[in-house]
């Protein structure tokens, strides 16, 4: 029920994260072992802003738009001073971005994390 008011409240938010299919997964997930009644779908039929992607193991990858704006200008070859000036962030707030970038997407080097983004469909 709270997952369900959760998503409810999320659609009237605009909010997208977690994503409204990762959260219909879970109430499939709690359909399924408890033979509840059905999920109600539309939220997952609604268009929602990239910031997530599934990984192999089906696990979401959530990024804040904030961090897609980072990750595409990591991508683009720009370095954190660069990115620090053209989002008017301060330096060690960019390297913090940069961090939970790499934490999420599992890996330790920029080229890493540019190669994975793309394997993704996170960055063009």
């Amino acid at each position: 029920t709270l997952l369900r008011q959760c998503r409810t409240v999320q659609q009237a938010a605009g909010g997208y994260l977690p994503s409204p299919a990762f959260v219909d997964s879970l109430l499939a997930a709690i359909q399924d072992a408890e033979g509840a009644q059905p999920v109600d779908q539309r939220a997952s039929e609604r268009p929602a802003r990239q910031t997530s992607s599934d990984e192999a193991d089906g696990l979401p990858i959530s990024l804040s738009a904030r961090e897609l704006e980072v990750l595409a200008l990591i991508a683009a070859g720009k370095s954190n001073q660069e990115i620090a000036a053209q989002l008017y962030l301060a330096l060690n707030t960019v390297k913090r971005h940069a961090y939970n970038i790499y934490s999420k997407l599992d890996v330790t080097k920029r080229t890493q994390a540019i190669a994975k983004a793309r394997r993704l469909g996170l960055v063009p």
